[in-house]
């Protein structure tokens, strides 16, 4: 086997959205004939802990953990004990983290908001991974000495995994391929904890300009996001810009359909899974609530629920309680991957209330790949595109007579869907790692030439 070096502070057996795409590509690639050495962070305090995550890589998967102490309490206290090695021993997020605190509620104390400005403006230069920089990069040194390292990838958010990379890049000039997950300084998120400003912002751009200028092969997650980088540098970019899209996990899926136990009342069941942030549409809940007052449709057929971690989702039950929805909406904590995915095959449908410019949220693979109706809202041209080719989309218009018209429907079981199967199975981890697979060997037969 040929190895590559996979460079992420996300990695099991931490669960978040940001961990499956490099999860699933270190575990699809020995297949390939790629064996992977992931170089991660020896501890998390924001992300809950799947253990089985660990479980689901193949041996051949070796991870390499390196110290990482944020610009937090947790992180100060984290200073005084000993680096985890073991990745057995990894725990999860720790209630005294300032940085979670500071989520935990839509108004933040004035205290709280300032320590929480100045980090993100002066002290997470480029992101609060900077403190994991040093100890992943003497890592990554040792172990490129000692192994055959034909490849690094790297994948952002965060930034610090593309500065690793390049340092690895300028010292031993192993081909290097940069994944952008979301769109760099693009990023058009509201909230706090995606904003740069000031110097942080100007740092984040020459960081993603010299990322783009010395890697080898750069992908995107979404052909958007190509476009904008073959615009914004198409003085530099030359042909090495790649779409490679987000995958299901069709392998976990299959084992949870054999265990699929049917589910117990007769509900129409939409489920939302992840974080809802303040941004998002609210317009499902207002349309139902509408449903519901004028008697359209009984409150006790229909179900939402909403999985993610609750502490950030707290702000959706003040809209619930005002809406009147308490005994339809119900906000689901942290679900292991199995139990994930049982939940989502036990959905009638499923629920994207917004979409970015430049982004494709790996969630709507995960949607796709369950080949259940998915309801949205505001969308691109991109994912509106994708859904139409793939037969499941249940596009609702804002102005309340169309979309509680096009919900009811729904609900009442009068839509007809010509699911597109061929089309949905391009969206699996297995197929987008047999790309990646692909894009590797020749990039390293075209440095091997060079």
């Amino acid at each position: 086997m040929k190895n590559i070096l996979i460079i992420t502070p996300f990695f099991a057996p931490y669960s978040h959205a940001a961990v499956y795409r490099a999860h699933r590509f270190a575990k699809y690639l020995p297949r390939f004939g790629w064996k992977p050495y992931v170089l991660t962070v020896d501890r998390d305090f924001l992300y809950f802990v799947d253990s089985l995550l660990l479980d689901d890589l193949p041996k051949d998967v070796q991870i390499i953990r390196a110290r990482y102490a944020p610009l937090t309490f947790s992180g100060f206290k984290s200073l005084f004990s000993k680096p985890v090695n073991d990745s057995r021993l990894v725990k999860g997020p720790a209630i005294s983290d300032l940085f979670i605190e500071a989520q935990k509620s839509f108004k933040r104390s004035l205290i709280r908001n300032i320590f929480y400005k100045l980090n993100i403006s002066f002290f997470f230069m480029p992101d609060r991974y900077n403190t994991w920089y040093p100890f992943a990069l003497e890592k990554a040194k040792k172990l490129i000495n000692n192994n055959d390292i034909r490849i690094i990838y790297s994948t952002s958010p965060p930034f610090t995994s593309h500065l690793i990379a390049m340092r690895l890049k300028e010292k031993y000039n192993i081909p290097w391929v940069a994944d952008f997950r979301d769109p760099g300084v693009e990023r058009d998120r509201i909230d706090l904890e995606f904003s740069f400003t000031g110097l942080n912002y100007k740092i984040n751009c020459a960081i993603e300009q010299k990322t783009i200028e010395k890697a080898d092969l750069i992908l995107t997650t979404a052909e958007s996001l190509q476009d904008l980088f073959f615009s914004k540098y198409k003085g530099i970019v030359k042909n090495k810009i790649i779409y490679l899209g987000h995958g299901a996990d069709i392998d976990i899926l299959k084992e949870v359909n054999v265990e699929l136990v049917k589910k117990d009342n007769k509900k129409f069941t939409i489920i939302y899974t992840g974080e809802f942030l303040p941004i998002y549409n609210t317009k499902l809940f207002e349309f139902l609530n509408i449903i519901f007052e004028r008697k359209l449709f009984k409150r006790e057929n229909v179900e939402v629920l909403i999985i993610g971690n609750i502490k950030r989702n707290i702000f959706l039950q003040k809209e619930i309680m005002q809406l009147g929805l308490t005994d339809v909406v119900r906000l689901i904590n942290y679900l292991s991957l199995k139990e994930y995915f049982k939940a989502l095959l036990s959905a009638d449908a499923t629920f994207l209330p917004t979409s970015f410019k430049y982004r494709f949220n790996i969630k709507l693979a995960e949607y796709l790949s369950i080949k259940k109706p998915i309801i949205v809202f505001d969308i691109t041209d991109e994912v509106q595109h994708v859904l139409e080719k793939s037969g499941l989309g249940v596009f609702i218009s804002d102005d309340p007579k169309e979309g509680i018209k096009t919900l009811l429907n729904l609900l009442e079981g009068n839509n007809t869907f010509k699911i597109n199967e061929d089309y949905i199975n391009k969206f699996s981890s297995f197929n987008r790692t047999m790309e990646l697979a692909d894009l590797l060997t020749k990039l390293e037969k075209g440095h091997e030439s060079d």
